[in-house]
């Protein structure tokens, strides 16, 4: 209760100081309930009122998107698979090889296509009264070796004058008849000698001669049922 005796002077500030008094008490309240029930001192985010509460952080969302092209397709610097698997069917695939040639059996008979025979005379002209040297020669014309019958009996050389026959190596031979096989190879020749007498002979070999005399003649030559072109032969007086 105020007191009627005192002045109104100290009464006015007797209520001046009660009311700021009572503001103070106030304060001190307010700062200490706010002191009790503060965030003990953290730094507010930024952006964010300190009084609102802090949001929760929740992790990225992983990304679905496809993988890199520059990881699905190969480096340039990369062999690629294909390459290797062609060059191996290619390997796997070689072009067939051609047959080995066999080298032909020289034992083969020769066909008498791939015998040549050919006469010779020692010289052009003889006299009637020489003995001319004849000669046969065998040959393989054909383009590999084999093997051909060139016994003494086959080899003939026939001496004629106008078409008739007048002498033959043959006539009067009387020798072994055994084959003679010979291997014969291409362009190989073998040759045979003869001396004819200068008379005239007939199968059997007869004991009556007579002598060619002096004239045009020709020799031909033959092995077996090959025969030769005639040559000329000249006998002189």
């Amino acid at each position: 209760m105020d007191d009627p005796h005192l002045p109104r002077g100290v009464y006015f500030r007797r209520r001046v100081g009660a009311l700021a008094g009572s503001v103070l008490a106030l304060v001190a309240l307010i700062w200490l309930v706010d002191g009790l029930m503060g965030s003990g001192g953290e730094e507010p985010i930024q952006g964010v009122a300190a009084s609102s509460p802090l949001p929760k952080r929740t992790p990225p969302p992983v990304s679905k998107a496809a993988p890199s092209s520059q990881a699905a397709a190969p480096s340039r610097g990369a062999p690629s698979k294909a390459a290797p698997t062609s060059r191996m069917a290619a390997t796997a695939s070689p072009a067939p090889r051609a047959p080995e040639q066999v080298p032909p059996d020289p034992s083969a008979p020769c066909p008498d296509s791939s015998v040549a025979v050919t006469a010779e005379t020692g010289q052009r002209a003889y006299h009637a009264t020489e003995r001319p040297l004849l000669r046969l020669v065998i040959s393989n014309i054909g383009p590999v070796p084999c093997t051909y019958d060139i016994s003494r009996a086959k080899r003939e050389l026939v001496v004629a004058q106008g078409g008739e026959r007048v002498w033959s190596s043959n006539d009067c031979y009387f020798g072994t008849r055994e084959a003679f096989p010979r291997v014969l190879a291409p362009r190989a020749k073998q040759q045979y000698e003869v001396r004819w007498s200068g008379r005239t002979s007939s199968p059997g070999c007869p004991t009556s001669r007579a002598d060619a005399g002096a004239g045009e003649y020709t020799v031909t030559p033959k092995l077996g049922a090959v025969t030769g072109e005639p040559v000329p032969l000249t006998l002189r007086r």
